[in-house]
C-alpha cells in the first residue's frame, strides 16, 4: 500500500476523474468539512472552495465536469464544477440522510443511500425531485455506500 494523500482528519468519501486524471475526496475535520482534489499520485493537492458538512458521498460526471456530492447532516445533494465553482442544491427536503453516492449519466439518473430512512433511492438528473425508492427492505438498516 502507498499514501497517496496524508494529514487527513477524517476521510469519508473518494471519486475518480480518470480523463484528468483527479482523486476528489471529503474530510471532516476539526474545524470544518471540506472537499479536495489532487492528482493521481497525491500531486497538487487543494481545497475546494465549498463548504460540504457531512459528505458521505462523491461523484464524478466526466463528460458534464461536475462534481456531486450528499450531506447527510443537511439531508440534501449539491454539484458543482469539479473545481468546486458554481455550487447548486439538486435536491432537499424529502431526504433524510443521504450517504452513499452513485451517477449513471448514460441513463440519466443519480442514485443515493439514505442512512437515516434505510432506504436506495434515485431520481432523474433532469427531473431530482421524481425521487424513486429502489431497495426498502428492512435488513437494509442503515446503508452507506454505493459502487
Amino acid at each position: 500500500a502507498e499514501d497517496i494523500v496524508e494529514g487527513l482528519s477524517h476521510p469519508q468519501a473518494l471519486a475518480i476523474d480518470d480523463v484528468r486524471g483527479k482523486l476528489y475526496w471529503s474530510d471532516s475535520g476539526n474545524i470544518a468539512d471540506s472537499l479536495h482534489r489532487a492528482n493521481l499520485d497525491g500531486s497538487d493537492a487543494e481545497e475546494l472552495p465549498v463548504e460540504a458538512p457531512a459528505a458521505w458521498g462523491l461523484a464524478v460526471d466526466v463528460a458534464g465536469e461536475k462534481l456531486y456530492w450528499t450531506e447527510m447532516d443537511a439531508g440534501r445533494i449539491r454539484r458543482s464544477n469539479l473545481d468546486g465553482t458554481e455550487v447548486e442544491v439538486i435536491l432537499e427536503r424529502v431526504l433524510s440522510e443521504p450517504s452513499g453516492l452513485a451517477l449513471d449519466v448514460a441513463g440519466g439518473y443519480i442514485y443515493w443511500c439514505d442512512y437515516g430512512s434505510g432506504k436506495i433511492q434515485r431520481a432523474p438528473l433532469r427531473r431530482p425531485e421524481a425521487v424513486q425508492d429502489i431497495v426498502t427492505l428492512a435488513e437494509l438498516a442503515r446503508p452507506t455506500g454505493l459502487a
